[in-house]
């Protein structure tokens, strides 16, 4: 009799079959599918007919298995969640919580058991990649995935790799090897990143209840396993890792089939078919080019002197042997495999054999990111940095070259040429690393082998859209269309245009491309690469010969040359450098006197600018002080394994370092939160610290659990906006809470300031006095970013020791007076104090004729993302050095921008520039008349009538339709833009260049575009602004800023939010914004019904009056729906747009939930009381209608001043993005509530403060993430999430 049930799990890199009979396994089968999905399905699946297809009855899927089975019933798609717990429950019962890893996608399940409340988190789409990450860096060292376990079982030690990213931890790998860590070792570093990145990113704040059971192929990698017990502190009894834990979501499937008595036709996958519409994608165009022609060396001639170069790159070494016209004679292209000397040594070794023992060189010349590893060993005599070398080598073979675009393993760089010289370049952001290798690895995902993918590319006929993302993102788009059934030359195709597009856009960004491009690197093998980079440029690029090794080349001519940098280290200038160190540790000598209580002081964050006052203060006071170590790998090892979300470096740093003072048994813990520091010459109303500045210290003594360990947080928030005497009166409430009176609090405080005084005078005077020392020839850079940016030896990533090693004069932002600059009137609402520092400090720079910045960015950072537009904008055509640190512990590619600034600077001729700044009045907050007035325009001789100019409103849902059509009414030309698309994200990509949220580049996209029209319109668009302290905030200025360098002139309106209800048309904007919730409120039906006739509504005598707007709120009320509810609340921007947030009401109401927006009106009402703004009685009054009108919806919702007031108890003060109001939200109920959706941009620094400020909520929450690429990831979590309330 048949009973049995089949489950099929088809993932992104590896399908699961098992079948069930009552409680016991019959059958399983496990394998890797390398994109060939229906082909080993089909395979797996006649297998299981043969063993046991006659005793099944019943089968289901997970919905990853969908495109092969098209039109399957939802019934019998069993989601992740649910397939998890069921297998569980079946081979593992007395588990207690779930550690998923697959190829792409992981999870974590606790609170499993019987009457435990369950708990999932999921990986979004960065977090992405564990499990294919092992396979791709197997392939890369040549190595088997099956021996990964038998090679860590031999480690030694655990070197530290990065943990935030996939990307991040392969430079670290590659790098490690090239400093000759065994790959042992490096195996097991790699597990540990994984899961700690696993950990922070996924588990976060979840309990971890043992025994954990692991499940996924990452079951059978050893180090994993250990990290796993190492990390989450186990015991080998408390993990649960058979082998049938890589079967536990298909036998899950199998159950679920059984008990709900499911079934399907599974014997007949389908294979998938092209949709129609995708057929439009345009192919790649070919460009023929001779590999062979590009190769042509010539003879050795007898006797004559040659010189050897040598180029050590991530995934090849190259050697190139010149004679003494500078000629080829013979290059090697090897590959590193992870032992650079051993491919160097196989290089040389081959050159013999062809040329006789005999042979010997003249000179050796080095370069890549091995070098001083390999110059050492080879005793070369030049070493030189990659830029440099490829310059070299690109301008001695096409003389005519004024770009170079190359693409390495790990690095792509951009290199600009005048006269034979590099006049500026760019290398890659950590996060955009791995082009070349990236290439490769899913070439061997794909099983196609690395010559073919250029063909495969060029034979494509609906080549896929992969977005402009990292590396890591794109990965998993791959794996999700693999999966899909998609064919492989599309991928490929696919692969090689977004390559080409995020190269450009993150690399090249606006720097200057000039008419004679040449392309070099080894990606040039691939015909895709070529072809794609030839659909942008056309006949403008060119092939340099010799272009997978121009890199030796060009080291091979420098060592002819004796050019290149010495291997001797300068010390000059150091003790200068220094100076600083020694005045902000004023004495301090870390001494602990017995008998008296001791406050531990963090080094981190703003401590390197209150420290010698800290320390005098609380000495005086008669406490010992106790000061954290510089940052090193313990202070890093303590940050990842105690934070509890994914943060900032220099947060989770913070971390680290109170970590180890609580371990030290401190008494006091001191660190203050920040909430405004007032610039000088500052024209904003507050100058906030960043939304992590103003929490930080209190979020992290939370998750440390500090006061259950008998330590006391010691943190004053200081509001400098209000000038010394809130500092004071902070400093001496802290004093007095330790039991110090007043006078003596006063007394101690005034020490401390005289300290804190002192040193930022003595490191102004000795800039100063540097600068006067100056002869015209100089040149000193100055290191730019954030005082803990400069100071900490870790965020600096040694930077400031590399440049005084090579001789260089250097300075920081503090030795300059930046304070004195103003910037007010160009950049109107630059509301971070220290953006105001870095730009003052930009601007110094810009003008003097010495001085050349060197600006540090933070990856994680979204004020820097900011920013650095607005750097650029300052800097124009004066060369500058940005590099971009975070976890990544590897200096080389430092070191290589480093040594090729120095070496363009030497071309360089000093001259004083005024730095040509933009008017405040380029943005205005007013809407102009629909006539433009003549003087408004520059250029008015062909003028004879006022041209006729359109206000665009941004997609708001029917809040920007409906106040249109008032300002129409009104005789103003105004339109509403409408929602945004896939071509706005792509356009708008290309202004990004870091982690830009992707309402900036959607906005960007959307307007560029419509500019680009050719309608003779005039143009106006609003684009609204806040007064801080996140990154939205400041959306105008950047685009206007973007748009400028791109050549279009946009006249931006921008109003601030926080402004609207005190502005001129603020009391139709009220209604609009009341109409507009109500409107929400509908059932779906009404909701059209309502919209149609609303502009017949709008031609009552007393349309627009609150008593109009009260009349229409009563009448729609009773179309409210009356179901189960689920609250959607976060960004407004993306809560209404369909494409950013992924169709989500449509979602919510597929699985029978009536979506309840988070009210605009509240939403704006709380941002402007937050502001400190009195709001107009009427507006508060009309609220409370409105919530009582639909009391049905809202139910017993706190009015909001009311709340207000808890949120302000209950928060600690924190300004931007209405943070506290959406925490707020987290705790209200709806009267059939079941569930909250809260939607944010991808890298919102505020979602992750909430993140951690939240104590809970009324229930479940799904925090959802857009990032404008329709991630696949965020739509699964979606579902799921629905599907478990449903249940």
């Amino acid at each position: 009799m048949r009973k049995a049930g089949l489950g099929i799990d088809i993932g992104n890199g590896s399908i699961s079959i098992v079948v069930v009979e009552g409680e016991n396994i019959i059958y399983k089968d496990y394998r890797l599918h390398r994109g060939e999905l229906y082909q080993n399905l089909v395979d797996m699946l006649g297998q299981v007919e043969t063993s046991c297809g006659d005793r099944i009855l019943y089968a289901a899927v997970n919905p990853g298995a969908v495109c092969l089975y098209p039109g399957i019933q939802k019934k019998v798609q069993i989601n992740r969640i649910s397939s998890l717990l069921e297998g569980q429950r079946m081979l593992y019962p007395d588990a207690g919580s779930i550690v998923e890893m697959g190829a792409q996608n992981s999870c974590f399940l606790t609170g499993i058991r019987e009457r435990e409340t369950l708990s999932y988190a999921m990986n979004g789409e960065c977090a992405a990649g564990t499990g294919a990450f092992f396979e791709d860096q197997m392939y890369r060292l040549g190595l088997p995935l099956s021996a990964y376990s038998e090679y860590v079982r031999r480690a030694k030690s655990v070197p530290r790799l990065a943990g935030r990213c996939s990307v991040f931890a392969k430079t670290d790998l590659i790098h490690r090897q090239q400093e000759g860590v065994p790959v042992e070792d490096i195996l097991l570093g790699l597990s540990y990143a994984v899961i700690r990145n696993f950990k922070s990113a996924v588990v976060r704040k979840l309990p971890v209840q043992p025994p954990v059971l692991v499940t996924g192929g990452v079951v059978y990698n050893e180090g994993v396993r250990l990290a796993i017990c190492d990390i989450f502190g186990l015991n080998e009894e408390e993990l649960l890792c058979g082998e049938e834990g890589a079967v536990v979501s298909a036998a899950g499937i199998a159950a679920c089939a059984c008990h709900g008595k499911l079934a399907f036709d599974w014997k007949h996958p389908v294979r998938r078919e092209v949709a129609d519409e995708e057929q439009k994608r345009k192919a790649l165009p070919r460009y023929d080019y001779e590999k062979e022609a590009l190769h042509r060396t010539r003879p050795l001639h007898g006797g004559e002197k040659l010189w050897l170069g040598i180029d050590v790159g991530s995934t090849s070494t190259n050697l190139v042997l010149t004679g003494e016209d500078g000629a080829v004679i013979d290059d090697l292209y090897l590959r590193t495999r992870g032992n650079p000397l051993g491919a160097v040594q196989q290089g040389m070794a081959q050159l013999k054999q062809k040329y006789g023992e005999a042979l010997t060189w003249e000179g050796i010349g080095v370069t890549g990111s091995g070098r001083y590893y390999i110059a050492e060993k080879t005793g070369a005599g030049t070493v030189l940095d990659e830029i440099t070398a490829q310059a070299r080598a690109a301008a001695h073979l096409c003389p005519e070259v004024d770009t170079v675009f190359e693409i390495g393993g790990q690095d792509s760089k951009y290199i600009s040429i005048r006269d034979g010289q590099v006049v500026d370049f760019e290398m890659n952001k950590v996060c955009a690393a791995g082009t070349g290798s990236f290439v490769e690895e899913q070439a061997n995902r794909m099983e196609v082998s690395l010559e073919e993918i250029g063909n495969s590319a060029l034979k494509a006929n609906v080549p896929i859209d992969l977005g402009e993302r990292c590396t890591v993102l794109m990965e998993s788009k791959i794996a999700a269309e693999l999966a899909a059934g998609t064919d492989k030359e599309d991928i490929c195709a696919g692969l090689c245009r977004s390559i080409v597009r995020n190269y450009l856009n993150r690399v090249v960004g606006n720097k200057r491309k000039g008419e004679h491009i040449c392309l070099q690197g080894g990606v040039v093998h691939n015909e895709g690469i070529v072809a794609a980079f030839y659909e942008v440029f056309g006949e403008r690029l060119h092939i340099t010969p010799f272009y997978d090794v121009t890199g030796a080349y060009g080291a091979a001519l420098a060592a002819k040359e004796q050019g290149g940098t010495s291997q001797k280290e300068s010390i000059r200038n150091e003790e200068n450098y220094q100076k600083s160190q020694k005045w902000f540790l004023a004495g301090y000598d870390g001494t602990l006197l017995p008998g008296k209580k001791t406050v531990g002081i963090p080094r981190a964050l703003m401590i390197y600018k209150f420290f010698p006052m800290a320390y005098q203060y609380f000495k005086t006071l008669g406490f010992n002080v106790l000061l954290s170590p510089e940052t090193d790998d313990k202070i890093i090892a303590l940050g990842q394994e105690m934070a509890a979300e994914e943060t900032c470096y220099p947060v989770k740093l913070l971390h680290g370092h109170m970590e180890w003072l609580a371990r030290k048994k401190v008494d006091y813990i001191f660190i203050p939160c920040i909430h405004t520091i007032r610039h000088e010459t500052s024209g904003v109303a507050h100058n906030y610290g960043c939304v992590y500045m103003q929490t930080a210290p209190r979020i992290v003594a939370s998750v440390l659990g500090l006061s259950e360990r008998g330590v006391e947080l010691i943190c004053p928030v200081l509001d400098l906006d209000m000038g010394k005497p809130q500092l004071a009166g902070a400093m001496i409430k802290a004093g007095q809470e330790l039991g110090c009176d007043k006078a003596r609090c006063a007394a101690a405080l005034a020490k401390g300031a005289a300290a804190m005084v002192r040193c930022e005078k003595n490191s102004e005077k000795l800039g100063a006095q540097i600068l006067d020392e100056l002869k015209p020839e100089d040149k000193v850079l100055v290191l730019i970013t954030r005082n803990y940016g400069v100071s900490d030896p870790v965020l600096n990533m040694g930077i400031p020791g590399e440049m005084l090693k090579r001789g260089c004069r250097v300075l920081t932002l503090s030795h300059l007076k930046g304070h004195d600059v103003d910037l007010s009137g160009h950049y109107p609402n630059l509301y971070w104090p220290f953006a105001q520092h870095i730009l003052s400090g930009a601007k110094i720079i810009k003008e003097h004729p010495n001085l050349y910045a060197v600006y540090l960015t933070n990856h994680g950072c979204g004020p820097d993302g900011m920013i650095s537009h607005l750097f650029a904008e300052i800097m124009g055509d004066k060369p500058y050095l940005k590099i971009e640190v975070d976890e990544h512990q590897s200096k080389v590619g430092v070191i290589t921008r480093i040594e090729a600034f120095l070496n363009s600077l030497s071309h360089v001729e000093n001259c004083t520039e005024r730095a040509i700044l933009p008017e405040a009045a380029v943005l205005s907050g007013r809407l102009r008349d629909g006539k433009k007035d003549m003087k408004d325009t520059k250029d008015t001789k062909d003028m004879k009538e006022p041209q006729q100019e359109t206000v665009y409103l941004p997609p708001l849902s029917v809040y920007t339709e409906w106040m249109a059509l008032y300002l129409n009414q009104k005789g103003k030309r105004t339109a509403v833009l409408p929602d945004y698309t896939a071509q706005d994200l792509h356009a708008g990509k290309a202004y990004s260049t870091a982690k830009e949220y992707c309402t900036f580049s959607a906005a960007a996209g959307q307007i560029a575009n419509r500019l680009q029209e050719t309608d003779g319109e005039e143009k106006q668009f609003l684009v609204f602004q806040t007064e801080g302290a996140e990154a939205d905030g400041m959306v105008p200025e950047i685009l206007r800023a973007v748009l400028d360098a791109d050549g279009k002139r946009a006249h931006l309106v921008t109003p601030f939010l926080e402004q609207l209800l005190f502005a001129e048309e603020a009391d139709i904007l009220w209604q609009v914004l009341l109409l507009g919730d109500a409107w929400h409120c509908l059932d779906e039906e009404w909701r059209e019904k309502v919209r149609a006739s609303f502009r017949e509504k709008t031609a009552a005598p007393d349309a627009w009056s609150r008593e109009w707007t009260k009349s229409l709120l009563q009448e729609w009320a009773v179309y409210v729906t009356e179901d189960r509810q689920l609250l959607l609340a976060g960004d407004p921007i993306v809560l209404h747009s369909a494409y950013l947030n992924q169709n989500m009401e449509e979602a919510v109401r597929k699985h029978a939930f009536v979506p309840v927006y988070m009210p605009l009106s509240e939403y704006l009402w709380f941002l402007a009381a937050e502001s400190g703004r009195k709001i107009p009685e009427h507006f508060t009054e009309q609220l409370h209608e409105f919530m009582q009108i639909y009391r049905g919806v809202y139910g017993s919702w706190k009015q909001p001043d009311e709340r207000l007031q808890e949120i302000r108890e209950k928060f600690p003060l924190v300004h931007g993005a209405n943070l506290r109001y959406l925490c707020s939200l987290m705790e209200q109920e709806l009267p059939r509530g079941k569930g909250m959706i809260l939607v944010s941009p991808e890298y919102a620094n505020y979602a992750s403060v909430m993140e951690m400020l939240r104590t809970g909520s009324k229930y479940p929450l799904l925090h959802a993430k857009a990032d404008g690429n329709e991630e696949a990831e965020e739509v699964e979590r979606r579902e799921i999430f629905l599907g478990q309330l449903e249940q």
